[in-house]
């Protein structure tokens, strides 16, 4: 592609962008709707210099921020929200009896991926109308670029250490766990029994509201569901109610099971529901996606399967168990070990193209690896003795190969009967 062609893409990707930031409710727009939000943006637009001006002037006394939330997608909704509520609250919390006092307001960038959560957002955060803040903040961030005046909410993070000793941001009422069993009842389920839920991504929450994105960049985070029924039979035949999250789904499972729930074909499937179910459950299965958010926010033990490369791999105490993927070398088919996959720049690696160039391939956790850590995961939970020494010769090989490349220590425990099939990993 010659350099124009490269400038004339980013430049219409710009412009899309942007548009969309305006719009982003409408797809199709009449002529006196886009006119009346263009008026008021523009009229907000020409003020927000003297907002910004404002802003600065009594800065002494009351510093006023800006923060856009990215609510479009569970995952960096979550995150941000929780983010706030965990690290920010904290810092305004240190300044009570100095000036200056803190008063920050945000906008919602897009339409809402989870109605429920935008209603508990509301509730605690300052939300104002888009149309209001949107030049404020682009002022503020991109012309006069001062942070100061902005709140900055971390970019994809994987070090989630601000959660430990963190009790959960958002708290489900006595009225909403009464609707919420409500609900299991309708289908027939005692509310008392032990949840376990499954949050498995695939490609079809990106294909239904993403339809424009190159959806090959990050199907190496994909999973198949298909791998994670023996386990999910496993659980049901102990007891546990198993339930397949998820908005949507590509195709039903096809294990059959009264203790089974496919969540994304299921009658009680709501918003709120994704929250309810989040809260109750005793633990949690996760691929790398942004669901696996949900049970983090309610502080569940969380087990983190298929962790494709340096995106998925969880700082903090907000991850029990986890494992990897089985990397391989593209062009002979054997496995790489960790060390290698450093030598081949991993740590930086972020989509499907970067991950071809680097001749690394992906092998998906097979339905024994996956049972085997479940087991793991069930003795974790149920101990009541510290397990620690059990891991800890993997853990420290692991943060030993890591310790150039992360912030923190790995904390979650490395699954061991993973690492004990896959021994030339940390070799």
């Amino acid at each position: 592609m010659s350099i124009m062609k490269r400038m004339n893409l980013k430049r219409a990707n710009f412009f899309k962008k942007f548009y969309t930031l305006l719009f982003p409710e409408i797809i199709y727009i009449n002529r006196f709707k886009k006119f009346y939000k263009c008026s008021v943006y523009l009229f907000f637009f020409f003020l927000s210099p003297i907002f910004a001006l404002l802003q600065r002037l009594i800065a002494p006394l009351i510093l006023i921020r800006i923060g856009k939330i990215y609510n479009h997608r569970l995952g960096h909704f979550i995150l941000e929200f929780d983010w706030y509520h965990a690290y920010e609250t904290k810092n305004i919390k240190k300044r009570t009896n100095r000036l200056p006092v803190s008063v920050d307001f945000f906008f919602l960038s897009s339409i809402s991926s989870n109605t429920y959560l935008e209603e508990v957002a509301r509730k605690s955060l300052k939300i104002f109308p888009r149309e209001i803040l949107l030049g404020i903040f682009l002022l503020n961030k991109f012309i006069i670029k001062s942070r100061k005046y902005f709140v900055d909410f971390p970019n994809r993070p994987t070090d989630l250490t601000y959660l430990n000793k963190c009790t959960s941001s958002c708290v489900l009422s006595s009225e909403e766990n009464e609707i919420g069993e409500k609900e299991l009842e309708k289908i027939g389920l005692n509310p008392k029994q032990k949840i376990v839920c499954f949050f498995i991504r695939d490609a079809s929450y990106e294909k239904y509201h993403f339809p424009d994105k190159d959806l090959c960049s990050t199907s190496y985070r994909n999973c198949n569901p298909a791998l994670f029924e023996k386990s999910m039979e496993f659980l049901a035949n102990k007891g546990f109610i198993v339930f397949r999250m998820g908005k949507m789904a590509e195709k039903p499972l096809g294990v059959k099971h009264s203790n089974i729930i496919d969540y994304p074909y299921s009658t009680i499937k709501s918003d709120f529901m994704d929250f309810y179910l989040s809260s109750k459950c005793n633990f949690a299965v996760a691929t790398d996606s942004g669901s696996m958010m949900l049970p983090i926010l309610f502080r569940k033990p969380l087990f983190l399967s298929n962790v494709p490369g340096f995106h998925g791999l969880i700082q903090g105490e907000c991850i029990t168990l986890f494992q990897f993927k089985t990397f391989i070398d593209l062009d002979s088919g054997d496995e790489i070990s960790l060390q290698e996959l450093m030598q081949r720049k991993f740590s930086i690696i972020d989509s499907n193209n970067e991950f071809e160039s680097a001749r690394i391939g992906h092998l998906e956790n097979n339905p024994d690896e996956i049972l085997h850590s479940i087991i793991e995961m069930l003795n974790l939970i149920n101990s009541k003795s510290n397990l620690k020494i059990k891991y800890q010769k993997y853990q420290q090989l692991l943060n030993l190969r890591l310790e150039s490349s992360i912030a923190r220590e790995i904390t979650g425990f490395l699954s061991n009967s993973w690492i004990e099939k896959h021994a030339k990993f940390l070799n």
